[in-house]
């Protein structure tokens, strides 16, 4: 990854990242749920950036339901799934059941992003 940003509020537990650069022209923001927004290039098929709300809570709960997908079309829901198996996305979601999009919620390393 060339660069990234990494930004997190205690008080209100809310972790943003940012990795890459962005095109604001092509940006478009996605819900996967009430505390997941991650914000894509659709052009470029590319994840430039999280925000992750109650995030110290997500990261004790054995998985958190991307509810949004479930709403969407399959090919749309694809569209997303795919996307959060790009790194560096895939470093703080994975999708571990398809059927329903529970997906893990992770803490990655500096590390294993720099390396990304």
């Amino acid at each position: 990854m060339s660069s990234f940003e990494v930004s997190y509020d205690d008080l209100e537990d809310v972790l943003e990242v940012t990795f890459g650069d962005m095109d604001g022209r092509n940006s478009q923001s996605i819900a996967l749920c009430d505390t997941v927004f991650i914000f894509t290039d659709l052009t470029r098929q590319s994840v430039w950036g999280v925000t992750i709300y109650n995030y110290r809570a997500t990261l004790d709960l054995d998985f958190l339901c991307l509810v949004n997908l479930l709403e969407v079309s399959s090919e749309q829901a694809k569209l997303v799934s795919n996307l959060l198996e790009q790194p560096p996305i895939d470093q703080f979601l994975k999708i571990v059941d398809f059927t329903s999009y529970n997906c893990e919620v992770m803490s990655p390393t500096l590390v294993s992003l720099i390396d990304n």
